[in-house]
């Protein structure tokens, strides 16, 4: 199924859950096609409300994550590069002001803030975290004691007990 990337500009992130599955084609508007799936076109779709508020700007491969991720994973620099992208774009497409610039700051504030807040109640249950009592047993754990109590009070020593913890395979 080949679809049109400017067409999803018709549906919010919520409403593409309803209707996107599995893998796809998604097409650009200078024509190049690139095979992504559902989740990845909904975290992009976030980015694209700067392509909604900013219409004539093109939307292209760089504007979708793929083209930021390449082969790697999503990372905590991800999504800056691709609201940088899109701002780039925007900026490119309707000339530099400074009227432009505000506005756009405040719209990437909102939907750094739409996806933070999606992605932290959608995949709760997919965090992990630490307590301390979970502290406690790491701390208590034999390899780690002993590396804790060899440990040398200098930069390498932190580093050859952080090496040690970890090859721990417990934790």
């Amino acid at each position: 199924m080949r679809i049109k990337a400017r067409k999803l500009l018709s549906f919010t992130p919520d409403q593409l859950k309803d209707i996107l599955t599995g893998v796809f084609e998604l097409e650009f508007d200078d024509g190049q096609v690139i095979q992504t799936d559902y989740k990845q076109t909904i975290y992009t779709r976030y980015f694209w409300d700067l392509f909604t508020q900013y219409p004539q700007t093109p939307i292209t491969t760089k504007h979708h994550v793929l083209h930021i991720m390449g082969k790697d994973r999503l990372s905590s620099k991800t999504h800056i590069l691709l609201l940088q992208e899109c701002r780039n774009s925007v900026i490119k497409s309707y000339g530099y002001s400074v009227q432009l610039a505000d506005n756009l700051s405040k719209l990437i504030y909102q939907i750094t803030n739409r996806l933070y807040n999606t992605l932290s109640t959608e995949l709760a249950e997919y965090s992990t975290s630490v307590d301390i009592l979970d502290f406690i047993e790491i701390i208590d754990e034999p390899t780690i004691k002993q590396t804790v109590d060899n440990a040398l009070p200098t930069e390498k020593g932190i580093q050859d007990s952080y090496l040690k913890y970890s090859k721990t395979k417990r934790f």
